[in-house]
């Protein structure tokens, strides 16, 4: 299992996140934002266009709670944040339940990630970019994948760590530029995946991801340097 420890602990992140105010949809201050998501929800995400669809609406509901992705507590989002420090954003995400050793992938997943995107035009749902955290089971790996131009441009990442059940990553600020939205999400393969392309391919679904994803009016500002 790979760590590579960051300047700041995930400990003390977590705590500058948690004394912060939070809202409904989120909380922050002038360089720090932090949103809590549903713990137990894996599996269960909530779409907003065409609810009550399980081919539409919310594809992945009749997953049993006995299932193995619905027991991979590690894709189960608590709280995820970003914290600008100059010119530096570390960005974070906490799991309902830790990643260890002992941690394997769920049966017939070949690779899970935990990301966080950004978006500059979040209701046309346009991206520009997106950091991830991946597991293919026995080595952890990070990369920015910037998706302003196509082929998209993936930069691998040093600065992250994983520990317990709290991820944590840092890039540079210059990707906050233009941005005015972002979100964060767990997403799992069932092909084998190709994360130096920065494209997922067709064989992926999103076991968690924010509360009332198709409604982008909760979508929070950015924080400012």
């Amino acid at each position: 299992m790979r760590k590579v420890t960051l300047a700041v602990a995930s400990t003390l992140v977590i705590a500058l996140m948690v004394a912060t105010p939070a809202s409904a949809s989120g909380g922050g201050k002038s360089n720090s934002m932090y949103v809590v998501d549903r713990e137990g929800d894996l599996g269960k995400i909530l779409y907003t266009d065409y609810q009550g669809s399980h081919l539409l609406g919310d594809p992945i509901s009749w997953w049993s709670g006995e299932s193995p992705i619905s027991n991979a507590g590690y894709l189960d989002m608590v709280m995820a944040w970003i914290v600008v420090d100059r010119k530096t954003v570390t960005l974070g995400m906490q799991m309902a339940s830790p990643i260890s050793d002992e941690s394997t992938l769920p049966h017939g997943i070949k690779a899970v990630q935990w990301s966080w995107i950004f978006s500059p035009a979040p209701a046309e749902f346009i991206f520009d970019y997106e950091v991830c955290v991946w597991w293919d089971g026995l080595e952890f790996t990070a990369y920015l994948s910037d998706m302003t131009a196509y082929p998209f441009t993936v930069t691998p990442l040093d600065s992250f760590d994983v520990s317990g059940d709290t991820l944590t990553v840092q890039v540079s600020a210059a990707i906050l530029q233009n941005q005015i939205g972002w979100m964060f999400e767990t997403n799992a393969y069932w092909q084998p995946p190709q994360p130096s392309t920065g494209e997922r391919g067709m064989g992926w679904h999103s076991p968690d991801c924010p509360d009332y994803f198709g409604n982008y009016d909760w979508w929070p500002c950015l924080p400012l340097p």
